[in-house]
């Protein structure tokens, strides 16, 4: 129940790809929702749209992903580099303020619309939250060849300071706004 997000949110981590996606291929880097049709909810993903890379953000409104919106930013990353990445999904704002990106500490704006119906709160998921993959009719799915480390989850707007100045710190995972926090430090 402490994943369950029902209108504001920030994802953000530290990840090194070992592989970039090929075209057509969107891998999940932290979902929680089953892309069968069935269960949806929240993802955040990295796709190659015909050789572009790009991220996107996702949000559901309604369990069959018929009330959601999905943006998305241009990134070409590199393999073998750490990168902080953080989104924030407010599903109090427009379709178009809903999500806002950051890579490295530094915004990247609000994105570009895949998919925007205007959704006003986020379905709270029965699936459980995934890291580094998404479900699909709950086996694994469109996982990512990548190294992650500092997954955190947050029930509030993260500001552009927060992200940047505490991207490079460990938490004691107690702050206000933490619902879950994965340090990755035993794996």
């Amino acid at each position: 129940s402490s994943l369950s997000i029902s209108s504001k949110a920030t994802i953000e981590f530290w990840i090194k790809f070992n592989s970039l996606p090929s075209s057509g291929q969107t891998l999940y880097m932290v979902s929680k929702r089953d892309d069968a049709g069935t269960d949806s909810g929240y993802g955040f993903g990295l796709r190659n749209s015909s050789g572009t890379l790009q991220l996107i953000g996702v949000a559901n409104q309604s369990a069959d992903s018929s009330n959601r919106d999905v943006y998305k930013w241009d990134w070409t990353p590199s393999a073998d580099i750490w990168y902080h990445l953080a989104l924030t999904i407010d599903a109090t704002q427009s379709s178009a303020n809903t999500f806002k990106l950051f890579i490295d500490g530094s915004s990247q704006g609000n994105g570009d619309a895949i998919i925007s119906d205007n959704i006003s709160s986020i379905r709270d998921s029965a699936s459980p939250l995934i890291i580094g993959c998404e479900l699909q009719a709950g086996i694994t799915a469109n996982c990512a060849n990548a190294k992650f480390d500092d997954v955190r989850i947050w029930d509030v707007i993260r500001t552009d300071a927060e992200i940047d100045d505490n991207k490079s710190i460990e938490l004691t995972g107690t702050e206000f706004g933490f619902v879950s926090y994965y340090p990755m430090e035993s794996l």
